[in-house]
């Protein structure tokens, strides 16, 4: 595999512009799921460094962030994400734009996401882009509702992968 699965909602965008509606999709993601699907169980829910690394995250401080543990319960965690996306008035008549990458492990990993997204009650459109599209769009925020990307963390120098994390949104 290259690196983990990183999962993008563009809050430029309706409904993802409303912090509740981001938390509860990603509740409704099956992290265990994920897990034993895409990566045949080899992995961990790890917190963005790679577990066992010199700047890795505890359990504790990890699971502070609402969604981000896998659930003991994924079905009632799911029903919790589906009753909080009604609270804010989803709108699941809509087909939000899924902005993929036509990379194999990406569209893999795509298709997992879009099915737990299908759990949700959320109907969404793959639009299948080559790479350098892909980038074109990401760089400039034109990317549809959803993108998920492959990324690799250098667990010895974390601000070589951090940057594309915190870049600048100004023009």
């Amino acid at each position: 595999t290259r690196g983990h699965l990183e999962l993008w909602l563009n809050s430029r965008n309706a409904p993802f512009d409303n912090i509740r509606v981001r938390q509860a999709i990603f509740m409704g993601i099956d992290r265990a799921a994920g897990i034993k699907v895409m990566q045949d169980g080899h992995g961990s829910a790890g917190f963005m460094f790679a577990p066992g690394s010199a700047w890795e995250l505890d359990d504790a401080t990890g699971c502070a962030i609402p969604s981000w543990c896998p659930a003991d319960d994924p079905a009632a965690r799911r029903a919790e994400a589906k009753a909080i996306l009604d609270e804010e008035g989803f709108d699941y008549d809509r087909t939000y734009l899924f902005t993929v990458e036509s990379d194999a492990q990406v569209v893999g990993r795509a298709t997992f996401v879009q099915e737990q997204l299908r759990l949700l009650g959320i109907k969404t459109d793959f639009d299948l882009l080559e790479t350098i599209a892909l980038r074109a769009q990401e760089q400039g925020g034109t990317w549809g509702d959803i993108m998920p990307s492959n990324a690799t963390m250098a667990a010895d120098d974390p601000i070589a992968g951090l940057g594309g994390y915190h870049r600048c949104a100004s023009s």
